[in-house]
């Protein structure tokens, strides 16, 4: 008996629920349209040529991304692999395709991206177009002028640092050209030339603090000729689909033989806007190195070792000496302090590297914080504003012996008024 009651009471429920069906009351279906995906065509403009990407450039492996309005993912593929239809839910979407997965630094491999907005339709079929990718990481090739290869030892490099993290090292016969990504908040590229010229250790060093997406910094090294006490700066300003400025700059702050001149391609964002030339700092007004006869507000002086833009400077500082003390003097207060560390020695560059990074700012140090600390580095308040700092790389020092070739440390000192480069070039000996 309760075995049949049981199926009555069964048999009732269906057909209520059936009824419910019938009513209406059971919920709606979600409301669905589709996407067609085999008729979005991506244009890839490479800065300074339009290309379109079907006929031109191979975008087989360029990845598509579809997120919802919540920056959900609902589909990701190659574009060579992109199914012909999708069913989305109805609402707000954004496709985004881009050459690759970015990488901080990397060779031969410019980043570009695009995105482009659509709405799915109940019922509908919607087809995106076209989506634009433009070039947005940065480039920066490294040339030798002849006199200069002539000239090099065997140990010569450029290393190039951006993105506080990005680093690639050329040597003399690199042809490829580096690519980095530009980190928000990070907006500083590096680049230092160390080695041997003529029989004599040579350095250099140069910091551009307003790069951005889609510039190529083009770096030649040479000779330098004339006075080479005076800086001199020539450009010419090309007007055409982009803006072209030719720049060459000699700095007052090499050692001995050795300038660089920069060719910076960029695309402004709109028109009339100035373009963006080496050595403008974050900063509206940022301090410039004094005119003749200004008063120099900041000073980088040391009883323990010479500066290759010391007077009497007459070489390389041995490696052999227990003490480096360099003091850093400002009469307006500090506002940064930058380091930028370079070696021949690829021992020397892991072992440290470990330790500490070969280009940081003692006054805003990031995430290094605590391993500055550690070395007795002052950092962040106890050196903006200050008037005077020491900075002791004696722990360093005595270590160089073990990795024979060429160690620079530069210094690029900042007040409100003033910029001032001193470099320390320590050669280590074959043992």
């Amino acid at each position: 008996m309760k075995t049949k009651i049981l199926s009555i009471l069964l048999a009732v429920a269906a057909m209520l629920g059936l009824g419910a069906c019938d009513n209406g009351l059971d919920p709606a279906p979600e409301a669905q349209g589709q996407l067609k995906l085999s008729t979005l065509a991506v244009e890839v403009d490479e800065t300074e040529d339009v290309i379109n990407a079907r006929s031109g450039v191979d975008i087989s492996d360029y990845i598509v991304t579809i997120t919802n309005s919540k920056g959900e993912v609902r589909g990701r593929y190659s574009y060579s692999e992109m199914p012909e239809i999708i069913t989305l839910p109805v609402g707000d979407y954004t496709v985004e395709v881009k050459s690759h997965e970015l990488q901080k630094a990397e060779w031969d491999k410019p980043f570009y991206s695009g995105s482009k907005e659509f709405k799915i339709t109940d019922g509908v079929i919607t087809e995106i177009g076209e989506v634009k990718c433009s070039f947005k990481s940065l480039k920066v090739s490294v040339a030798y002028t002849q006199a200069l290869k002539d000239a090099m030892g065997a140990d010569c490099r450029v290393t190039v640092v951006a993105n506080d993290e990005g680093r690639l090292e050329y040597l003399p016969e690199e042809s490829r050209i580096g690519c980095f990504a530009v980190i928000e908040g990070s907006n500083t590229l590096v680049a230092s030339f160390n080695g041997t010229v003529n029989g004599s250790a040579a350095s250099v060093l140069k910091t551009f603090n307003s790069v951005a997406p889609g510039q190529h910094y083009k770096l030649t090294f040479g000779i330098k000729g004339g006075d080479t006490t005076i800086p001199d700066e020539t450009g010419q300003i090309e007007i055409g689909n982009g803006v072209t400025i030719d720049l060459t700059v000699v700095d007052e702050n090499v050692s001995g033989s050795v300038d660089d001149e920069e060719d910076i391609i960029t695309k402004p964002t709109r028109p009339g806007e100035d373009p963006i030339k080496p050595g403008d700092g974050d900063d509206p007004t940022p301090p410039t190195p004094p005119t003749p006869g200004e008063v120099q507000t900041v000073s980088i002086k040391s009883d323990d070792v010479k500066f290759v833009e010391d007077d009497d400077y007459t070489g390389p500082n041995s490696c052999d000496i227990s003490n480096c003390v360099i003091n850093i003097e400002s009469t307006e207060g500090l506002t940064h302090v930058k380091v930028d560390i370079t070696t021949t020695n690829d021992g020397f560059r892991e072992e440290v590297g470990a330790m500490l990074p070969f280009h940081f700012d003692l006054a805003e140090p990031g995430a290094d914080a605590d391993s500055f600390t550690t070395l007795n580095f002052p950092i962040g308040n106890d050196v903006i504003g200050q008037n005077s700092i020491p900075f002791d790389i004696s722990t360093f020092v005595p270590l160089l012996p073990n990795f024979p070739g060429t160690h620079t440390f530069t210094l690029t000192v900042s007040d409100s008024k003033n910029t001032l480069v001193r470099t320390l070039t320590f050669v280590a000996p074959e043992q």
